[in-house]
């Protein structure tokens, strides 16, 4: 079972937060995207640390992406719609942290082993 929060953090900005009671394959529960469809800019997702993981990420409430032992810091541009939630998170030893930006805005922030950054837009 899964309970969503969504807390507010900037002007337009919320953060939600994810609390599941089981272990669950990013990969097996996909789901359509969601939100108004309305697209309101791009956003940066990026994964800090050295050497190799593995980065899984969602765009706009969509399906996983996997990619594995990548070169570390890796970064990717999506574009976001409205009030649908995208998120970024690694696996390996060299993954030190995340970050996610639209425009000028620092709008997630983990500074952990195996991070994971999230981010929704709500104008």
């Amino acid at each position: 079972m899964t309970f969503r929060r969504l807390s507010p953090v900037l002007g337009g900005f919320a953060a939600l937060t994810v609390i599941a009671s089981a272990a669950i394959n990013p990969a097996a529960t996909a789901s359509p995207p969601v939100g108004t469809g309305k697209v309101v800019g791009t956003a940066v997702l990026k994964v800090i640390g050295g050497g190799t993981a593995t980065v899984t990420w969602k765009e706009n409430g969509g399906a996983a992406h996997v990619e594995k032992d990548v070169a570390l810091p890796w970064e990717h541009t999506i574009d976001v719609v409205e009030e649908a939630n995208s998120e970024v998170r690694a696996n390996g030893a060299g993954a030190t942290g995340c970050t996610i930006t639209m425009g000028d805005m620092l709008v997630s922030f983990k500074s952990e082993p195996n991070p994971v950054c999230e981010f929704a837009y709500w104008g």
